[in-house]
């Protein structure tokens, strides 16, 4: 009669040395590429704040990447600008929205640069931004259903308002 032996192996796994493996981990292992790290995707609403600004936003749609602007992280700021795109937890994102109330009421910012991305303002956003002297709207997704009728009450009279060429009849 036979006699089996059996071995029992333990490893400890910790979160450190932990790597999700996943079919293209062993697609790209077969393939001899270097597998990528998997990304974790944040939920829609989820306040997040970009890695190189430090400025804060929220996630609109998490498969487009999209992300709507919140607010400064620096309220001092007086050039403002809300970029095209943003690289938060190492993937990048269209900042398409800016926030209901985003600058409302900032008394340092003097000039406001909009990214190309941008399709939305909200209620408020600028509103009572009394020190803003120029504006540059580089977005051509812009309308007045899209922009709130009171995105930019209260700014100063005589500020100057830049817009695409082909959108200064529609602006």
């Amino acid at each position: 009669s036979e006699v089996g032996t059996t071995t029992e192996t333990t490893t400890e796994i910790t979160a450190e040395t932990t790597t999700e493996i996943t079919a293209e981990t062993i697609t790209n292992r077969e393939e001899n590429k270097k597998p990528e790290t998997p990304v974790s995707l944040p939920d829609k609403g989820e306040i997040l704040e970009d890695n190189r600004q430090s400025d804060i936003y929220t996630v609109v749609d998490t498969k487009k990447k999209e992300v709507c602007f919140e607010t400064l992280t620096d309220l001092g700021e007086t050039t403002v600008t809300i970029p095209d795109t943003v690289m938060i937890n190492g993937e990048i994102y269209k900042v398409t929205q800016i926030s209901n109330n985003a600058f409302k009421n900032n008394k340092n910012v003097t000039k406001i640069k909009i990214g190309k991305n941008i399709k939305y303002i909200g209620k408020n956003a600028f509103k009572g931004c009394k020190k803003v002297k120029i504006i540059i709207i580089r977005s051509s997704e812009l309308n007045a259903r899209t922009v709130s009728g009171s995105a930019f009450k209260g700014i100063k009279k005589g500020t100057v308002i830049k817009v695409p060429k082909n959108k200064v009849s529609a602006y």
